[in-house]
């Protein structure tokens, strides 16, 4: 098909490749314009099926006009060649870019997450779910533009819902949502929450989900049903959590909730994990060091108990003294079992964010009984 002219189209080059559509770069008319042409493959052409959802395509995304969407132009409808005419964008897939670069930088993240944010949640107010929401529908220009592309199997809410045959499988099975493995027909725009928490996975690991050398079809979507993806110990852990839970209920009910906080915040955040994951072995010691002393303080208080006479103020001294021992062994208990959680490859964030709530808590119970006590102390003498 290279070097081939099709009407005003001179195929120049293979951009890529789909399940049923090649994409190629062509030149236009005597201009020579670049566009991009989506061309059904042949073996397709009969399929009735395929080819009225490859004729929609283009009626869905003229109907959507966004900077981060591509721009379609013309549609070609002939009996031996069926093609779409689209924006040429200068750039790669997010796919592409991930292959090469591995996982991004949190600043980085930022930039392209919220442009996903931002188209996404304009294709779901105009009444679509795109349901193919994966790195290689994101293009990413020479300039840092996302442009989302590939709208073959986006359902309008309002018109597709006896559309999708059951049975009939599509979107990637590993960006898929549990809901569209098991349905491809009873999705919402939540489904597309659930694969873009994905994408997020897998720019912050760098790594695609699920192993997809060995895992068949089945297995992966199997995993994807029933298995949560890894934490990935990062800021996004809290917005990939709750886009890709299983429960449709429990998602993001859409697309305008999800915004992430400023850049600083999150570097803050990422350097006090590096710090801790450092740190773990001292803080661990330290704990340690904290229950031998207060388990001293008990035995040396009760020792003292026994042999020894109070009076009411110093019976009173030295249960606050107990008291605070108390407080500094459990904050001492909580510590170490912060060390041991950071440092432990099941590593859960959530968990590991209540622990370090209760310690600060009790840290400062723990403060004020103790400046209580050295007031008491001096009261004393």
């Amino acid at each position: 098909m290279l070097n081939q002219q099709i009407g005003p189209y001179k195929i120049i080059s293979k951009l890529g490749e789909g399940g049923m559509a090649n994409v190629y770069l062509a030149e236009k008319g005597t201009l020579g314009k670049k566009v991009a042409l989506k061309v059904l493959k042949e073996n397709f052409h009969s399929n009735r099926e395929v080819r009225r959802r490859f004729l929609d395509e283009p009626k869905k995304m003229i109907q959507l006009n966004h900077p981060n969407i591509v721009g379609v132009h013309d549609l070609i409808n002939k009996t031996d060649f069926v093609a779409i005419e689209l924006d040429y964008i200068e750039g790669k897939t997010i796919k592409q870019y991930l292959k090469e670069k591995g996982a991004l930088a949190d600043d980085e993240i930022q930039n392209l997450f919220q442009q996903m944010l931002d188209v996404l949640g304009y294709v779901h107010k105009n009444g679509f779910v795109h349901r193919d929401v994966k790195p290689s529908n994101f293009m990413l220009t020479g300039n840092g533009i996302i442009k989302l592309i590939d709208f073959g199997i986006a359902k309008d809410v309002d018109y597709d819902r006896a559309y999708t045959k059951v049975g009939l499988k599509m979107g990637t099975t590993r960006y898929m949502s549990p809901e569209q493995v098991k349905s491809t027909k009873d999705v919402d725009y939540r489904t597309d929450i659930y694969s873009l928490g994905v994408v997020l996975w897998e720019m912050v690991t760098g790594r695609v989900p699920y192993d997809i050398e060995e895992d068949s079809e089945f297995e992966t979507s199997t995993k994807v049903v029933k298995e949560n993806l890894a934490l990935t110990n990062s800021y996004w852990d809290k917005f990939i959590i709750k886009a890709t839970q299983k429960n449709v209920e429990l998602r993001f009910s859409k697309i305008p909730k999800l915004r992430v906080k400023s850049t600083r915040k999150i570097d803050s955040l990422s350097d006090f994990f590096i710090y801790l994951k450092k740190s773990a072995g001292w803080i661990k010691v330290f704990s340690i060091l904290s229950i031998l002393s207060c388990s001293i303080c008990f035995a040396f208080i009760y020792i003292n108990s026994v042999i020894n006479y109070y009076d009411l103020k110093s019976v009173v001294l030295e249960l606050s003294i107990l008291i605070t021992s108390g407080i500094v062994l459990y904050a001492s208990i909580i510590l170490l079992k912060m060390s041991l959680s950071i440092q432990s490859k099941s590593f859960n964030l959530k968990k590991f964010l209540k622990m370090f709530h209760l310690f600060w808590k009790l840290a400062v119970i723990s403060i004020i009984f103790f400046l209580s006590i050295i007031i008491g102390i001096l009261f004393i003498i």
